[in-house]
């Protein structure tokens, strides 16, 4: 299992952000597997485009992270996306 050369969850499929994922690239989203599974069960290839619409630009799914607990050992996985902070700095930033 690879993890992202520039972030710290482990890749099951696809890529994780790269330096070259900067603001005025075209938007991109990792899922985790829970995320995956429940929107796109059929999907295999990640990274061909794919995803809903922000600001009219369509979002490409570029890679799958497994999915983890993230509050608790007991609770149940849930849904994650994660975006490069390139493309969506916090205020301030």
């Amino acid at each position: 299992m690879a993890t992202s050369r520039r972030s710290e969850f482990p890749l099951i499929a696809g890529r994780g952000f790269e330096a070259t994922d900067r603001a005025d690239s075209p938007p991109l989203l990792v899922v985790n597997q829970r995320f995956a599974e429940s929107f796109y069960p059929k999907r295999i290839r990640w990274g061909s485009g794919s995803g809903s619409a922000t600001e009219g630009q369509p979002l490409e799914i570029v890679g799958v992270a497994k999915a983890t607990r993230y509050l608790s050992p007991v609770e149940p996985p849930f849904w994650a996306i994660y975006e490069p902070l390139s493309q969506n700095p916090a205020d301030g930033a």
